[in-house]
């Protein structure tokens, strides 16, 4: 079983070649990004995107599976005491 991943906000570091944004989370709060032969999570702040989890598939994937899982829980799970 592999560690927790850390997630850790960055400001977005434009590296070389074109950026390929290939998923995107649901809400659009997040985007998949290949770059340069790296993968890198970017999220839009209204004075930039910030990124996390620059690096190899593997460990890039555990932090995008964390973070949409959260999301999804945070943003999309039902809520208790809900008036009909």
């Amino acid at each position: 079983m592999t560690a927790d991943p850390a997630v850790t906000w960055e400001p977005y570091q434009p590296g070389y070649g074109r950026l390929r944004v290939t998923e995107t989370s649901c809400c659009g709060a997040f985007e998949w990004v290949c770059q340069g032969g790296l993968f890198v999570i970017l999220r839009s702040m209204g004075n930039g995107d910030e990124e996390t989890g620059r690096g190899v598939y593997g460990e890039t994937r555990a932090v995008w599976d964390k973070l949409v899982f959260a999301h999804h829980c945070e943003n999309h799970a039902p809520r208790d005491g809900l008036r009909t």
